[in-house]
C-alpha cells in the first residue's frame, strides 16, 4: 500500500477528528 500525499491528508483529517479524545489520552500519562 502506497502513501501518497492525498492519503496522508486523509489520515491527518482522521487524526483531527479523533483529536479531542486522542490528544487528551496522549497528554494525560
Amino acid at each position: 500500500m502506497c502513501t501518497p500525499a492525498g492519503q496522508e491528508e486523509f489520515f491527518m483529517a482522521k487524526a483531527e477528528a479523533l483529536a479531542p479524545h486522542y490528544r487528551t489520552a496522549l497528554l494525560k500519562p
